[in-house]
């Protein structure tokens, strides 16, 4: 399978200032042999929505940490859908997950590109 791509926007509160800063981010990913794709991809929207909520919440989150944030909620909401679906297995997660995020505080003139990469391996014990 190939490589797929969501991006989105994601405003934050700055924990130094309070201010409002601007994420666009952009997830490629790629799916394994026993991944859910759509499943995969509903867990990023709501990934980027539980972000976006500590706006509302006033919960400040440090624009360098946004895809690191974004990466373990991923991983916590997708482990938890395929575990309620009983579809829960060692080749369950997608083999790379690339985060970039483009961020720009509202009222600075200055701005980070964060960008984590996440792959995996499945290790077996021979008998």
């Amino acid at each position: 399978m190939g490589y797929k791509y969501v991006k989105g926007r994601i405003e934050t509160l700055c924990p130094a200032d309070r201010s409002v800063d601007t994420n666009e981010v952009e997830i490629i990913y790629k799916v394994g042999v026993g991944a859910n794709e759509s499943v995969f991809r509903d867990c990023i929207r709501e990934s980027f929505d539980e972000i976006k909520s500590y706006r509302d919440r006033e919960q400040p989150i440090a624009m360098e940490a946004v895809p690191v944030k974004i990466l373990c909620l991923l991983q916590e909401k997708y482990v938890e859908r395929l575990r309620k679906l009983c579809r829960l297995s060692m080749k369950a997660m997608p083999e790379e997950i690339e985060i970039t995020c483009f961020s720009m505080g509202k009222t600075k003139k200055f701005g980070f590109i964060t960008r984590i990469k996440y792959s995996t391996k499945l290790i077996e014990e021979s008998l």
